[in-house]
């Protein structure tokens, strides 16, 4: 999936702050990658949301 910052902050409902914090930590553990504006998930981020999907883990 591939989102700008601003549909990440709105769809979550979080200010631009807490925001950058979470996807900075995304990408320090390599879940998500940054392509200038966009933020993409990766194959790692994917099996993630998988393995948290069948564990039903919010």
């Amino acid at each position: 999936m591939a989102l700008k910052k601003t549909q990440i902050v709105y769809g979550a409902n979080l200010n631009s702050t807490i925001a950058n914090k979470y996807l900075t930590r995304l990408e320090d553990k390599e879940l998500i990658e940054q392509k200038g504006n966009i933020f993409i998930t990766t194959d790692k981020g994917r099996v993630y949301k998988d393995l948290a999907s069948e564990l039903d883990v919010r």
